[in-house]
């Protein structure tokens, strides 16, 4: 005598799916705050706490580099209107003499960081 198909467990089967599909959307959700277990899309190490606000270390880098140059001052240091959301949203960031430029042809040049350390700093 063969199975037969009832109701009962089509019913269960799609249960059993929308349950596993819940279960998938809670484990992706963590606090994405690039602290090493986060991502910009806010998924995080699995363990269903936090907000999953999406920004992780993707959303930071972004904003690193999220500004306009400005006409350089008189000494020859060089701004930047910072225009990342944040600590830096709508801040201007100058250089500093040791290395006013941001892309000299010699010598360190100005790194310009409108995200989370919202800093002009000196790199090689």
């Amino acid at each position: 005598m063969a199975p037969t198909i009832t109701m009962s467990h089509i019913l269960v089967a799609v249960f059993v799916v929308l349950v596993s599909k819940e279960a998938a959307l809670v484990m992706g959700q963590g606090n994405g705050n690039g602290k090493g277990n986060g991502n910009a899309n806010g998924n995080g190490n699995g363990n269903g706490s936090g907000n999953g606000n999406g920004k992780g270390k993707k959303a930071d880098e972004a904003d690193v580099s999220n500004y306009d140059v400005l006409t350089p001052v008189g000494s020859g240091q060089e701004p930047g209107f910072c225009k990342a959301n944040g600590a830096c949203y709508y801040k201007t960031l100058t250089c500093p003499s040791e290395c006013p430029q941001r892309k000299p042809k010699k010598n360190k040049g100005c790194f310009i960081n409108c995200g989370s350390k919202c800093e002009a700093t000196c790199k090689c």
